[in-house]
């Protein structure tokens, strides 16, 4: 059976702005290529390895950056469309993947898109080798072909080259032209 995988951030979402200004508040410069990265990845480093530092001011910006998404929630982009839409035509199984926290990912999946989590895999807080573990363990239960779709193309074909799976780079496309991509790649 068929599954289609998503990103989070970046994808269903962009979300960019948020993160970048939530870290400035607490006085971080993220850098640009940590974007889609968990924090465990690259915040200690800013830190001087001091990892509990890190996980606090990590706390300090989530709380920031989750106060920021539900007062002003960010635009969903055509890929959220396109996964509610399969959701709710029942055309494939959707599991959501992200570099995110958990807080962050169930408040863009339930509160702004009306995803009802229980029925989705959804794995956060992983590298792009984690998500590639994660999309090989689903094809592995599904025995058929998925895709993954993401705003990343480097961590995307690393995950989608760990899973097995196919990589959509979303790029901006309209709902059609990312069904057809999504359909035919």
């Amino acid at each position: 059976m068929f599954f289609a995988s998503f990103d989070v951030d970046g994808t269903l979402v962009d979300t960019r702005a948020a993160v970048k200004s939530a870290y400035a508040a607490i006085g971080i410069d993220m850098p640009n290529a940590a974007w889609g990265s968990p924090w465990r990845a690259w915040l200690p480093g800013l830190c001087g390895n001091d990892v509990e530092k890190a996980q606090l001011l990590h706390k300090a910006k989530t709380k920031r950056y989750l106060k920021a998404l539900k007062e002003n929630p960010p635009t969903l982009l055509s890929p959220a469309h396109v996964a509610m839409g399969m959701i709710s035509d029942g055309l494939c199984d959707v599991v959501f993947v992200s570099g995110a926290d958990m807080d962050a990912v169930f408040l863009i999946l339930g509160d702004m898109m009306g995803v009802t989590l229980e029925h989705h895999v959804i794995g956060y807080g992983m590298t792009p080798d984690q998500k590639g573990s994660l999309l090989r363990g689903i094809r592995t239960l599904h025995g058929g072909e998925g895709v993954y779709v993401d705003d990343d193309y480097a961590r995307g074909e690393i995950a989608a080259q760990h899973g097995g799976v196919r990589l959509v780079h979303y790029t901006g496309q309209d709902e059609d032209r990312l069904m057809e991509e999504i359909w035919t790649a």
